[in-house]
């Protein structure tokens, strides 16, 4: 469990909600003819604008948290040490 398994939920779901609040209030001031208030462009953009920052964030946290050493490796040292000590590790 780390940040980013929280991130990436929550960075979809602030993405998908500003992306499709946006053409919700988009659409619906088309129709009518009104010009969409400043504030509810920002109601939408503001969670496309974090939503993105989260999964840029997971994104980062991902590839730096790579292996710096190879598990086949670690896993070759771990039989031989068993079979040195008589599988008392």
């Amino acid at each position: 469990m780390s940040l980013a398994s929280i991130e990436l939920p929550l960075g979809v779901f602030l993405l998908c909600f500003g992306v499709f609040f946006g053409v919700y209030q988009w659409t619906s001031s088309w129709e009518i003819g009104a010009e969409t208030p400043a504030g509810t462009v920002m109601l939408s953009a503001l969670p496309v604008i974090v939503g993105l920052q989260f999964i840029l964030a997971f994104l980062s946290h991902d590839i730096s948290s790579v292996p710096s050493r190879p598990l086949h490796l670690f896993k070759k040292n771990l039989n031989e040490a068993k079979r040195k000590l008589g599988g008392r590790v």
